[in-house]
Formats: structure tokens, sequence, C-alpha cells
């Protein structure tokens, strides 16, 4: 299987995990978006805005994040893409972040991908 399509995947899941979700940390109308940063492992980061446009940082040391997506109980879920540049090879993840701010690995996908 194709890397893109094993992320669309992990991606898709992410989307699954918020069928019916609530947002516990934002208001009604907030929008969620997430930054990449410069490419470095680390430097990716979710924005949040209010109907008004005011910007705050929600979520921030994560790698290529995408595909967020909110479940049940006001976790976040982002799809996570952590490069290796001595194996040359991407290691995906779903990062799962508690309404208070606490990331943790919620699943891996399995295998390692080549760029």
């Amino acid at each position: 299987m194709k890397t893109i399509t094993k992320l669309i995947y992990l991606a898709f899941t992410v989307v699954i995990l918020a069928i019916g979700a609530v947002t516990a940390n934002g208001v009604p109308n907030d929008l969620f978006v997430s930054i990449n940063g410069d490419g470095n492992n680390g430097d990716g980061s979710i924005y949040q805005y209010t109907p008004t446009g005011v910007q705050s940082i929600f979520a921030s040391a994560l790698s290529e994040p995408r595909g967020i997506a909110f479940g049940h109980g006001g976790n976040l879920f982002v799809a996570n893409t952590t490069f290796d540049p001595g194996s040359q090879t991407y290691q995906a993840t779903i990062v799962k972040i508690a309404p208070g701010g606490v990331q943790s690995t919620f699943a891996t996908l399995s295998g390692n991908f080549s760029v």
C-alpha cells in the first residue's frame, strides 16, 4: 500500500472517531486548523480561531499534524507524521490531546514509510 494511501486511511480513522463528538475546549463555531510549521519534527501546531478571528495556539509540538477531529469528552485526535532523517522514513501516529492539553499516542500506524 502506498504511503499516501496509508496516511489517508489514518486521517479517515481520526474523522470516524469524531462522529457525534462535541468540543469541550472550544466554543461553538470556533475553527481548529492544523499548521505544519517549517517541516521540522515537533514544529507543527493546532490553532484555534474564534468567530471574530482571534487566534490562539490550542496544541503545539506536533509533527506535520493533519486530520484533526474532536471525540467524546473533548479529546482532540490528530494524525501526526514524524520523520527520521537517519532511516529516511516516516512514522505515522494518532495523537490524543486531552482537554487539559496533555498529549499521548492513541495509535501507531504499523510500519515505516519511505520518502
